[in-house]
C-alpha cells in the first residue's frame, strides 16, 4: 500500500513538473507561425507632430530575431493668411520630411504578449521653405534644411489580438548628429546662409503605436 502511494505521489510530482516545463517552454519560446511582419504607425492620428511610417520585419528561419526596415514620409503645402507686417502678402509654405531606418530586434514571447528590444540606425531629412513678397517686390525666401543621422535603441510591447494581427508600441532613445542649414534673402537682396552642426539626444516615449499583420 505504501509502495503504491509512493508511486502515485511520484507520478503526480512528475506530471506537475512536466506541466510547468511545458508552460515555461511555451512562454519563452519563439513564435513559429510567421516570418514576415508589416505594420503601419497610427500615432499621427493623435499626435500632429508625428509622421506616418511603415515598418517591415523579416524573421530569420522563423526565429525570435528580426531585421527591421522603417520608411516614412510627409509632405505639406499651404498658404498662410496675411500677418504682421501688414504689407506682406500671404506666404506659401512647403515642408518635406523623409525618414528611413534599419535595425535588428530580439523578442521574448509570453502567450499573446511579446517584448521587443533592439536598435535602429536612422537618417531623417527635413526641408522647410517659405516664400513671401512685399508690396515693393522685395522677396524673402527662407529655406531650412536639416539632416540627422544616428542610433536609436528601442524597447516595445506587442499584443496579438489574432495570430496574424497585433498591436504594438515602441519607446526610443535617439542619439543623432545634426546638420542644419538656413538660407534667406535679406532686405538688401543678398542671400544669407548659416550652418549649424551639433549632437542631439532625446527620449521618445510612445514613439510609435502600430497595427501589424503577420504572414
Amino acid at each position: 500500500m505504501r509502495a503504491l502511494l509512493l508511486i502515485l505521489l511520484l507520478s503526480v510530482s512528475f506530471t506537475v513538473a512536466k506541466a510547468q516545463d511545458i508552460l515555461q517552454s511555451e512562454s519563452s519560446s519563439p513564435r513559429q507561425d510567421y516570418k514576415i511582419e508589416v505594420s503601419t504607425d497610427v500615432i499621427w492620428l493623435i499626435n500632429d507632430a508625428s509622421r506616418p511610417t511603415a515598418l517591415l520585419k523579416i524573421h530569420k528561419d522563423y526565429s525570435n530575431t528580426a531585421y527591421r526596415l522603417r520608411l516614412g514620409a510627409d509632405y505639406a503645402e499651404h498658404i498662410n493668411a496675411p500677418g504682421p507686417p501688414v504689407h506682406i502678402y500671404p506666404m506659401p509654405k512647403t515642408s518635406l520630411n523623409l525618414f528611413i531606418s534599419v535595425g535588428k530586434e530580439w523578442q521574448i514571447n509570453y502567450g499573446k504578449f511579446r517584448i521587443n528590444y533592439g536598435a535602429d540606425l536612422y537618417t531623417n531629412y527635413e526641408l522647410y521653405r517659405g516664400e513671401s513678397q512685399s508690396t515693393n517686390n522685395t522677396k524673402f525666401l527662407p529655406r531650412q534644411h536639416n539632416l540627422e543621422v544616428g542610433l536609436s535603441p528601442l524597447i516595445g510591447w506587442q499584443y496579438f489580438v489574432h495570430k496574424n494581427i497585433s498591436l504594438a508600441l515602441e519607446n526610443h532613445f535617439r542619439v543623432g548628429y545634426n546638420q542644419e542649414k538656413i538660407s534667406r534673402v535679406n532686405e538688401d537682396g543678398q542671400v544669407v546662409a548659416s550652418t549649424d552642426k551639433f549632437l542631439k539626444a532625446k527620449f521618445l516615449p510612445l514613439h510609435t503605436l502600430s497595427i501589424g499583420f503577420h504572414f
